[in-house]
Protein backbone atom coordinates (compact mmCIF):
# COMPACT_ATOMS: atom_id res chain seq x y z
CA UNK A 1 0.00 0.00 0.00
CA UNK A 2 1.14 3.33 -0.90
CA UNK A 3 -0.22 6.49 1.18
CA UNK A 4 0.25 10.22 0.56
CA UNK A 5 0.32 13.28 2.68
CA UNK A 6 -0.45 16.46 0.78
CA UNK A 7 1.79 15.95 -2.76
CA UNK A 8 4.09 13.37 -0.84
CA UNK A 9 3.78 9.36 -1.26
CA UNK A 10 4.72 7.79 1.62
CA UNK A 11 6.48 5.23 1.35
CA UNK A 12 8.85 8.16 -0.05
CA UNK A 13 10.37 8.41 -3.71
CA UNK A 14 14.40 8.42 -4.02
CA UNK A 15 15.31 11.75 -5.56
CA UNK A 16 17.57 11.64 -9.06
CA UNK A 17 21.46 11.27 -8.23
CA UNK A 18 22.82 14.63 -6.84
CA UNK A 19 19.14 16.20 -6.89
CA UNK A 20 17.77 17.66 -3.58
CA UNK A 21 14.97 16.06 -2.10
CA UNK A 22 11.61 17.93 -3.06
CA UNK A 23 8.71 19.73 -1.92
CA UNK A 24 6.24 19.30 -4.61
CA UNK A 25 3.16 21.43 -3.34
CA UNK A 26 5.56 23.90 -2.82
CA UNK A 27 7.00 23.88 -6.39
CA UNK A 28 3.77 23.59 -8.10
CA UNK A 29 2.19 26.72 -6.02
CA UNK A 30 5.52 28.63 -6.31
CA UNK A 31 5.55 28.14 -10.46
CA UNK A 32 1.97 28.76 -10.40
CA UNK A 33 2.42 32.35 -8.48
CA UNK A 34 5.61 33.22 -10.83
CA UNK A 35 3.86 32.37 -14.00
CA UNK A 36 0.40 34.40 -12.84
CA UNK A 37 2.36 37.46 -11.58
CA UNK A 38 4.37 37.67 -14.69
CA UNK A 39 1.36 37.73 -16.54
CA UNK A 40 -0.88 39.95 -14.95
CA UNK A 41 1.66 42.37 -13.09
CA UNK A 42 4.00 42.65 -16.01
CA UNK A 43 2.49 46.53 -17.80
CA UNK A 44 2.56 48.05 -14.02
CA UNK A 45 6.01 46.60 -13.20
CA UNK A 46 7.73 47.68 -16.58
CA UNK A 47 6.70 51.30 -15.78
CA UNK A 48 8.65 52.03 -12.42
CA UNK A 49 11.44 49.40 -13.04
CA UNK A 50 13.67 50.20 -16.05
CA UNK A 51 14.64 47.42 -18.19
CA UNK A 52 18.62 46.01 -17.25
CA UNK A 53 21.39 45.51 -19.50
CA UNK A 54 23.64 42.76 -19.53
CA UNK A 55 21.24 40.37 -18.26
CA UNK A 56 20.99 38.14 -22.04
CA UNK A 57 23.52 37.16 -24.02
CA UNK A 58 24.85 39.15 -26.49
CA UNK A 59 23.84 43.20 -26.97
CA UNK A 60 20.52 45.04 -26.14
CA UNK A 61 19.14 45.27 -23.09
CA UNK A 62 15.87 42.88 -21.26
CA UNK A 63 12.44 44.02 -20.11
CA UNK A 64 12.21 43.45 -16.10
CA UNK A 65 9.97 40.76 -15.61
CA UNK A 66 7.97 40.90 -11.95
CA UNK A 67 9.88 37.50 -11.27
CA UNK A 68 12.89 36.56 -13.15
CA UNK A 69 14.12 33.63 -10.61
CA UNK A 70 11.84 31.07 -8.19
CA UNK A 71 13.06 28.73 -5.50
CA UNK A 72 11.18 26.90 -2.68
CA UNK A 73 13.77 28.14 0.60
CA UNK A 74 14.33 31.05 2.37
CA UNK A 75 15.99 33.94 0.31
CA UNK A 76 18.40 34.41 3.15
CA UNK A 77 19.51 31.04 2.64
CA UNK A 78 20.36 31.65 -0.90
CA UNK A 79 24.13 32.84 -2.45
CA UNK A 80 22.70 35.28 -5.30
CA UNK A 81 23.51 37.18 -7.75
CA UNK A 82 21.53 40.80 -8.39
CA UNK A 83 21.12 38.94 -11.92
CA UNK A 84 18.61 36.69 -10.38
CA UNK A 85 16.61 39.42 -9.20
CA UNK A 86 13.42 40.04 -9.11
CA UNK A 87 12.95 36.55 -7.37
CA UNK A 88 10.43 34.80 -5.62
CA UNK A 89 11.03 32.57 -2.78
CA UNK A 90 8.26 30.18 -1.37
CA UNK A 91 9.19 28.04 1.64
CA UNK A 92 7.35 26.35 4.58
CA UNK A 93 8.42 27.70 8.46
CA UNK A 94 6.39 25.28 10.18
CA UNK A 95 3.19 24.65 11.94
CA UNK A 96 1.04 26.55 14.80
CA UNK A 97 -1.32 23.71 15.42
CA UNK A 98 -0.87 19.85 16.00
CA UNK A 99 -2.49 17.88 13.15
CA UNK A 100 -5.94 16.20 13.39
CA UNK A 101 -8.57 14.19 12.05
CA UNK A 102 -11.73 14.56 9.79
CA UNK A 103 -12.50 11.37 8.89
CA UNK A 104 -11.51 7.75 9.10
CA UNK A 105 -8.86 7.73 6.14
CA UNK A 106 -8.31 11.86 6.26
CA UNK A 107 -5.93 13.74 8.84
CA UNK A 108 -4.80 17.17 8.08
CA UNK A 109 -2.24 19.21 9.37
CA UNK A 110 -2.13 23.03 9.57
CA UNK A 111 1.17 24.78 8.17
CA UNK A 112 2.77 28.13 7.59
CA UNK A 113 4.41 28.78 4.32
CA UNK A 114 6.17 32.20 3.99
CA UNK A 115 6.66 33.82 0.41
CA UNK A 116 8.75 36.43 -0.23
CA UNK A 117 9.14 38.37 -3.26
CA UNK A 118 12.63 40.04 -3.39
CA UNK A 119 13.49 42.78 -6.02
CA UNK A 120 16.90 44.74 -6.92
CA UNK A 121 18.26 47.52 -4.39
CA UNK A 122 17.37 50.88 -5.64
CA UNK A 123 17.85 54.56 -4.46
CA UNK A 124 15.23 56.36 -2.45
CA UNK A 125 13.55 58.28 -5.32
CA UNK A 126 13.31 54.83 -7.19
CA UNK A 127 12.05 53.12 -3.58
CA UNK A 128 9.57 55.81 -3.66
CA UNK A 129 8.28 54.80 -6.96
CA UNK A 130 8.13 51.29 -6.59
CA UNK A 131 6.80 50.59 -3.27
CA UNK A 132 3.13 50.78 -4.16
CA UNK A 133 3.47 48.05 -6.29
CA UNK A 134 4.34 45.97 -3.21
CA UNK A 135 0.21 46.24 -2.67
CA UNK A 136 -0.51 45.37 -6.96
CA UNK A 137 1.73 41.76 -5.90
CA UNK A 138 -0.24 40.96 -2.61
CA UNK A 139 -3.74 41.64 -4.50
CA UNK A 140 -2.48 39.77 -7.79
CA UNK A 141 -1.68 36.78 -5.53
CA UNK A 142 -4.75 36.64 -3.36
CA UNK A 143 -6.89 36.49 -6.24
CA UNK A 144 -4.67 34.00 -7.90
CA UNK A 145 -5.02 31.78 -4.63
CA UNK A 146 -9.00 32.54 -4.08
CA UNK A 147 -9.57 31.54 -7.67
CA UNK A 148 -7.17 28.08 -6.90
CA UNK A 149 -6.45 28.70 -10.88
CA UNK A 150 -5.22 30.60 -13.92
CA UNK A 151 -5.33 30.22 -17.67
CA UNK A 152 -1.66 31.06 -17.80
CA UNK A 153 -0.58 28.43 -15.63
CA UNK A 154 -0.66 24.32 -16.55
CA UNK A 155 1.49 22.14 -14.94
CA UNK A 156 3.28 19.27 -17.11
CA UNK A 157 1.40 16.35 -16.83
CA UNK A 158 -2.00 17.19 -15.32
CA UNK A 159 -4.50 15.18 -16.15
CA UNK A 160 -7.62 17.39 -15.63
CA UNK A 161 -8.61 17.79 -19.10
CA UNK A 162 -10.20 21.50 -18.53
CA UNK A 163 -6.38 22.63 -17.78
CA UNK A 164 -5.29 23.26 -21.43
CA UNK A 165 -6.64 24.95 -23.73
CA UNK A 166 -8.09 23.09 -26.73
CA UNK A 167 -7.66 24.61 -29.85
CA UNK A 168 -10.66 24.27 -32.26
CA UNK A 169 -10.91 21.34 -34.46
CA UNK A 170 -13.49 21.96 -37.61
CA UNK A 171 -12.74 18.40 -39.27
CA UNK A 172 -12.52 16.46 -35.99
CA UNK A 173 -15.65 14.64 -36.20
CA UNK A 174 -16.34 14.15 -39.91
CA UNK A 175 -14.18 15.40 -42.79
CA UNK A 176 -15.87 17.74 -45.71
CA UNK A 177 -18.67 16.49 -47.55
CA UNK A 178 -20.55 17.82 -50.00
CA UNK A 179 -23.91 19.03 -49.78
CA UNK A 180 -26.89 17.03 -50.94
CA UNK A 181 -29.94 17.96 -51.72
CA UNK A 182 -31.73 15.24 -49.66
CA UNK A 183 -31.51 14.68 -45.86
CA UNK A 184 -28.00 12.84 -44.41
CA UNK A 185 -27.70 10.73 -41.67
CA UNK A 186 -23.78 10.28 -40.56
CA UNK A 187 -22.95 7.59 -38.20
CA UNK A 188 -20.47 4.69 -37.41
CA UNK A 189 -17.51 4.58 -40.21
CA UNK A 190 -19.18 7.76 -41.77
CA UNK A 191 -17.86 9.56 -38.74
CA UNK A 192 -14.38 9.90 -40.17
CA UNK A 193 -12.96 12.64 -38.60
CA UNK A 194 -9.49 12.21 -36.52
CA UNK A 195 -12.07 12.17 -33.26
CA UNK A 196 -15.19 10.84 -35.05
CA UNK A 197 -17.61 8.84 -32.65
CA UNK A 198 -15.14 8.43 -29.72
CA UNK A 199 -15.34 9.98 -26.75
CA UNK A 200 -13.42 13.36 -25.56
CA UNK A 201 -12.66 15.73 -23.00
CA UNK A 202 -13.29 18.25 -22.15
CA UNK A 203 -17.06 18.52 -23.47
CA UNK A 204 -17.24 21.05 -26.57
CA UNK A 205 -19.86 22.71 -29.11
CA UNK A 206 -20.18 20.87 -32.12
CA UNK A 207 -19.33 22.97 -35.33
CA UNK A 208 -20.05 23.02 -38.52
CA UNK A 209 -17.69 24.93 -41.29
CA UNK A 210 -19.47 25.86 -44.97
CA UNK A 211 -17.37 26.52 -47.90
CA UNK A 212 -18.95 27.01 -51.43
CA UNK A 213 -22.28 27.77 -51.76
CA UNK A 214 -22.88 27.80 -48.34
CA UNK A 215 -25.61 25.71 -46.54
CA UNK A 216 -29.13 26.32 -44.35
CA UNK A 217 -31.21 24.14 -42.04
CA UNK A 218 -30.41 22.87 -38.51
CA UNK A 219 -27.75 20.12 -38.32
CA UNK A 220 -28.34 17.76 -35.44
CA UNK A 221 -25.88 16.58 -33.18
CA UNK A 222 -26.65 13.31 -31.04
CA UNK A 223 -24.68 12.06 -28.70
CA UNK A 224 -23.53 12.36 -24.69
CA UNK A 225 -23.60 15.85 -22.89
CA UNK A 226 -21.06 16.59 -20.24
CA UNK A 227 -23.60 15.73 -17.61
CA UNK A 228 -23.10 11.71 -19.08
CA UNK A 229 -27.23 12.07 -20.57
CA UNK A 230 -28.59 11.68 -24.15
CA UNK A 231 -27.66 15.07 -25.97
CA UNK A 232 -28.69 17.00 -29.11
CA UNK A 233 -27.04 20.25 -29.96
CA UNK A 234 -28.41 21.95 -32.74
CA UNK A 235 -26.13 23.73 -35.55
CA UNK A 236 -28.19 26.88 -37.12
CA UNK A 237 -26.24 27.00 -40.98
CA UNK A 238 -26.90 30.42 -42.29
CA UNK A 239 -24.76 30.59 -45.51
CA UNK A 240 -21.16 30.44 -45.21
CA UNK A 241 -19.07 30.09 -42.35
CA UNK A 242 -18.29 28.47 -39.24
CA UNK A 243 -21.45 28.01 -36.99
CA UNK A 244 -21.64 26.27 -33.56
CA UNK A 245 -24.02 24.25 -31.29
CA UNK A 246 -26.38 24.89 -28.49
CA UNK A 247 -25.34 22.25 -25.74
CA UNK A 248 -21.68 21.12 -25.06
CA UNK A 249 -21.06 17.33 -26.17
CA UNK A 250 -18.28 14.45 -25.12
CA UNK A 251 -19.54 12.10 -27.65
CA UNK A 252 -21.05 12.36 -30.90
CA UNK A 253 -22.73 9.35 -32.13
CA UNK A 254 -24.82 10.53 -35.12
CA UNK A 255 -25.06 14.08 -37.16
CA UNK A 256 -28.51 14.74 -38.88
CA UNK A 257 -27.91 17.02 -42.16
CA UNK A 258 -31.10 18.53 -43.53
CA UNK A 259 -31.46 18.57 -47.64
CA UNK A 260 -30.11 21.37 -49.17
CA UNK A 261 -30.38 23.83 -51.63
CA UNK A 262 -27.56 22.22 -53.62
CA UNK A 263 -24.65 20.33 -54.27
CA UNK A 264 -22.53 23.17 -54.50
CA UNK A 265 -21.37 23.38 -51.11
CA UNK A 266 -18.78 21.48 -48.40
CA UNK A 267 -19.67 21.21 -45.00
CA UNK A 268 -17.27 20.20 -42.33
CA UNK A 269 -17.95 18.67 -38.70
CA UNK A 270 -15.77 19.39 -35.85
CA UNK A 271 -15.60 20.86 -32.46
CA UNK A 272 -15.27 24.94 -31.68
CA UNK A 273 -12.79 24.16 -28.85
CA UNK A 274 -12.21 24.71 -25.37
CA UNK A 275 -10.24 27.69 -23.26
CA UNK A 276 -8.41 26.12 -21.08
CA UNK A 277 -9.13 27.27 -17.31
CA UNK A 278 -5.32 26.31 -15.99
CA UNK A 279 -4.24 23.84 -13.46
CA UNK A 280 -6.27 23.60 -9.95
CA UNK A 281 -3.31 24.11 -7.49
CA UNK A 282 -6.00 22.63 -4.85
CA UNK A 283 -6.44 19.51 -6.49
CA UNK A 284 -3.45 18.96 -8.24
CA UNK A 285 -1.11 19.96 -4.89
CA UNK A 286 -3.30 18.06 -2.91
CA UNK A 287 -4.42 20.84 -0.30
CA UNK A 288 -7.12 21.24 1.52
CA UNK A 289 -6.48 24.79 2.29
CA UNK A 290 -4.44 27.89 1.32
CA UNK A 291 -5.03 31.46 2.24
CA UNK A 292 -3.29 34.14 2.47
CA UNK A 293 -3.21 35.44 6.59
CA UNK A 294 -0.98 38.82 6.52
CA UNK A 295 1.46 40.40 4.33
CA UNK A 296 4.26 43.52 4.85
CA UNK A 297 7.07 45.18 3.19
CA UNK A 298 10.27 44.18 4.37
CA UNK A 299 14.01 44.81 4.01
CA UNK A 300 16.54 41.71 3.77
CA UNK A 301 20.07 41.13 4.26
CA UNK A 302 21.36 39.33 1.82
CA UNK A 303 25.06 37.83 1.00
CA UNK A 304 25.28 38.17 -3.13
CA UNK A 305 27.47 35.40 -4.43
CA UNK A 306 30.36 37.84 -5.99
CA UNK A 307 31.91 38.16 -2.99
CA UNK A 308 30.80 41.27 -2.43
CA UNK A 309 29.69 42.22 0.92
CA UNK A 310 25.94 41.93 2.92
CA UNK A 311 23.37 44.04 0.93
CA UNK A 312 20.09 45.13 1.67
CA UNK A 313 17.07 44.46 -0.36
CA UNK A 314 13.38 45.36 -0.74
CA UNK A 315 10.73 42.75 -0.33
CA UNK A 316 7.36 41.74 0.20
CA UNK A 317 6.50 39.12 2.83
CA UNK A 318 3.49 37.62 2.67
CA UNK A 319 2.63 34.64 5.38
CA UNK A 320 -0.02 32.08 4.12
CA UNK A 321 -2.08 29.21 5.96
CA UNK A 322 -2.08 25.88 4.33
CA UNK A 323 -3.53 23.03 5.32
CA UNK A 324 -2.31 19.60 3.90
CA UNK A 325 -4.24 16.12 4.11
CA UNK A 326 -3.04 12.68 4.36
CA UNK A 327 -5.07 10.21 2.47
CA UNK A 328 -4.53 6.28 3.88
CA UNK A 329 -4.69 3.88 0.75
CA UNK A 330 -7.31 1.79 1.60
CA UNK A 331 -8.01 -0.14 -1.24
CA UNK A 332 -6.32 -3.50 -0.30
CA UNK A 333 -8.66 -3.89 2.42
CA UNK A 334 -11.84 -5.33 3.07
CA UNK A 335 -14.79 -3.54 4.67
CA UNK A 336 -14.58 -5.25 7.72
CA UNK A 337 -11.07 -4.22 8.37
CA UNK A 338 -12.11 -0.59 8.64
CA UNK A 339 -12.51 0.36 12.13
CA UNK A 340 -15.09 3.47 12.20
CA UNK A 341 -15.73 3.36 15.65
CA UNK A 342 -13.48 6.25 16.35
CA UNK A 343 -13.61 8.37 19.87
CA UNK A 344 -14.54 12.35 19.70
CA UNK A 345 -13.90 14.49 22.47
CA UNK A 346 -15.08 18.08 22.90
CA UNK A 347 -17.91 19.43 19.89
CA UNK A 348 -15.62 20.56 17.05
CA UNK A 349 -13.99 17.45 16.56
CA UNK A 350 -10.48 19.19 17.62
CA UNK A 351 -9.67 16.34 19.72
CA UNK A 352 -9.95 13.41 17.24
CA UNK A 353 -8.30 10.60 17.84
CA UNK A 354 -6.49 8.10 16.26
CA UNK A 355 -8.32 5.13 15.23
CA UNK A 356 -6.67 1.93 13.82
CA UNK A 357 -6.59 -0.31 10.50
CA UNK A 358 -6.79 -3.85 10.88
CA UNK A 359 -5.29 -5.89 8.47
Amino acid sequence: MSDTYGEIPIPTVAPAVGAAVTDPALSLVAAFLTAVLNANGQTAWAAVSPAVTGLQSGTGTRAMPVVRFTATHDPELEVLTETSLPALFLYRTGSTSRPFWLAEDYRVTEDKWVLRWVIQPSDPKARKTRQPFANAVVKIIDRAIESQRDPVFVQAGDPDPTAPTTPAAPTAIKVAVTSSTSQQVYTGAALDGAIGGSAFAPSQIPTVTTTGSGGSGIVLFAGIGGDGNPRTSRVTLGGVGTFTGDWALSQITSITVPAQADDLATLAFGLFGFAGLGTNIIVLGALFKIEIIDWADKMLVIKMGDQSPPRTYDAVEISLEVTEHWIRDISSLTSAAVDTQYPTSGTDNADVREESLFT
